[in-house]
Formats: structure tokens, sequence, C-alpha cells
């Protein structure tokens, strides 16, 4: 099973991120990403990676789950990212990120449109 730790929701999933993610993991369940202040300091992002870590940590327990079942996705804000990977990882739990190409086309109003096209999930490195 994949659990979603992301700022981007599943409904705003490319269909292939989906299909790769049910056919790697199976289920797909989803832990929404808070905002993360700008004038947020370190023991704030501490602490909020705490509070996540443990919503993650009850959506495991309530699916009746075991580290072993369970791959975590996280994605978003940098410091909370690199936090709660810590955290799950200590724990003995696997965390993916997706690895996407990053795309920019010029549109004829001169704006730019930027479309990521996923490829993979890659797993985080080991943090000691």
């Amino acid at each position: 099973m994949l659990i979603s730790f992301s700022e981007l929701p599943l409904v705003q999933w490319s269909a292939d991120q989906k299909e790769y993610a049910i056919r790697q993991y199976g289920k797909i369940e989803e832990v929404s990403f808070p905002k993360v202040p700008i004038e947020a300091d370190v023991s704030y992002v501490e602490d909020l990676a705490e509070r996540c870590f443990l919503r993650i940590m009850a959506l495991i327990e309530d699916l009746g789950k075991g580290k072993e079942e369970v791959t975590i996705l996280v994605r978003g804000e940098p410091s909370l990212s690199f936090a709660v990977v810590h955290l799950l990882q200590k724990e003995g739990f696997v965390c993916v990120v997706d690895a996407s190409e990053k795309r920019k086309r010029l549109r004829e109003d001169g704006t730019v449109e930027v479309v990521y096209d996923f490829y993979r999930f890659r797993e985080y490195p080991r943090l000691s």
C-alpha cells in the first residue's frame, strides 16, 4: 500500500502516476500535507513534523498494516518533508518521492505553462 503525504492531492495526479502507484503498491491512501508558514522556524517545523508523523502512524494503525506493507510518498515543502522522512525512516518505513520531468512551454499570450511528466517513484536515501 502507498500512503501519499503530498502537497499534490490524489485528485490532481496524472493517470500515469495513479496507474503506476496501483501497479506497484496496490491501494493508495492519503494524508494531507499542511502549509508551512514562511515565517516558521526550525522548532515549528519539528513540531509540525511530529504531528504529521503521528497522523500517518494513526492511519497505518487504523488500516491494520505493518511497516513492511506500507510505503510512504513524501512530497512537499522541503524542510517538513525532510523532517517527516527522518521520523518515518527511524521507525523502519520506506519513503519515496515521485521522479518527474519538468517541461516548460511558452503560450501565445506570453505566459509559461509548466508540465510534470511522471516517470516513477524513487526511494529516499537513508538518513542516519
